[in-house]
């Protein structure tokens, strides 16, 4: 079989593909087909150096993994070959197979995916255990606050944003409509006859002026 391993610590740059020798199963032990793995902290560790596995664990990084069952070691029944499963690992996740207690695995649950099954025995399990165990869900309703922060900081800066650009367009159109009167006033095409440009010019700087009395204030006030 096939598996992602390292030589020496360092980034990801030192993972490989490799052939290495397949898992078989002592007794009590199952073998997964894995499908699909999940990242953890402690990999991420582990291929640095500085979180080494348990003694007697395998050195192939990942703690979780899910799959199907392909063989059995000794006292374990047949009829759970073929078995959809998801498995808490001490290593040998990032790999094609691997060997796994009994005790360590479940089926996976009816509508989740092999892939997305891969993640619950650590990740959720970790996220779950920490927001409904630890913090007794006084965590979730911390998220939920911050969940709505987020959310005004978002639409203060929409705000912001509307209220600054329309600001921005006002005066560039109001700065080129007196730019064209003017070279217009220079060129004599104004007279006390006719000076209606002119007049439009003052009533659009009005027009802003009202604008922006009531609408700056209502874009605050959303």
């Amino acid at each position: 079989m096939h598996a992602i391993t390292f030589a020496a610590p360092g980034g990801p740059d030192v993972l490989e593909w490799t052939k290495v020798p397949d898992p078989t199963p002592g007794p009590g032990e199952v073998i997964v087909d894995v499908a699909a793995t999940a990242v953890n902290r402690a990999d991420l560790l582990q291929r640095q150096g500085l979180y080494p596995p348990p003694p007697g664990a395998s050195d192939i990084l990942g703690l979780e993994c899910s799959g199907t069952i392909s063989s059995v070691g000794a006292a374990i029944s047949l009829d759970h070959i073929g078995e959809k499963v998801v498995a808490l690992l001490a290593g040998g996740g990032y790999a094609q197979k691997v060997a796994v207690p009994i005790g360590q695995i479940m089926s996976v649950p009816t509508g989740i995916g092999l892939v997305e099954a891969a993640a619950l025995p650590e990740v959720v399990c970790t996220v779950w255990s920490n927001l409904d165990m630890v913090a007794n869900d006084q965590s979730s309703e911390t998220i939920r606050r911050a969940g709505k922060l987020r959310a005004d900081i978002k639409w203060g800066a929409i705000d912001e944003i509307l209220s600054t650009g329309l600001h921005a367009f006002h005066v560039v159109v109001g700065m080129s409509i007196l730019a064209w009167v003017m070279m217009r006033v220079k060129k004599g095409l104004y007279s006390a006859e006719y000076y209606v440009p002119v007049e439009l010019g003052g009533l659009y700087w009005h027009l802003v002026d009202l604008v922006w009395i009531f609408l700056f204030p209502l874009l605050y006030l959303i």
